[in-house]
């Protein structure tokens, strides 16, 4: 396991571009986002290691997504008027309705299953496909051209996956 996350987190530093100064210094801002996002991440796999057997993954789920939509809802009206929300189409409110259930509700939810059988170390572990993932969507629709340490960063993370799918 521990050769597993040193792997991936090795790999998640080269695919972000942590060697290069350029796009570390450029990016630096975001980088502490995202490790704020790895921290909350982690207490998530942790607390949900804890919950899931208790609330079942739909009802660890459910309560997830409930807090998280609470401060989302906080956040918007600390930045915006209510006035924006009441002038949204149909339309629009069928895109966000789609968008909160394809891309918020059911990958919680599997995330949430994810951790019931497998275990918070190990589901964790497998969501740091993201970065490869974002690289390849990244090189295949907008173009980029992913750099040596990129695809470095991407074959240890691999590499990392590969040695917890063999456990």
């Amino acid at each position: 396991m521990l050769l597993a996350l040193g792997l991936t987190y090795a790999g998640v530093l080269l695919v972000v571009g942590a060697f290069d100064g350029m796009v570390w210094r450029q990016n630096l801002g975001g980088a502490l986002l995202v490790l704020c996002c790895a921290a909350t991440t982690a207490s998530y796999f942790l607390l949900g290691e804890r919950c899931i057997p208790h609330l079942g993954s739909s009802g660890f789920t459910v309560v997830a997504m409930t807090a998280a939509a609470v401060m989302v809802i906080l956040a918007f009206l600390a930045t915006h008027s209510l006035g924006v929300v009441a002038q949204l189409d149909l339309k629009q409110w069928l895109l966000l309705l789609a968008l909160a259930v394809l891309c918020m509700f059911l990958p919680t939810l599997c995330q949430a299953e994810g951790i019931r059988r497998l275990g918070a170390q190990r589901g964790s572990m497998a969501s740091t496909i993201g970065p490869p993932a974002a690289m390849l969507l990244g090189t295949g629709l907008l173009g980029e051209r992913p750099g040596a340490w990129q695809v470095a960063g991407t074959a240890l993370i691999l590499g990392g996956i590969a040695i917890i799918a063999r456990r």
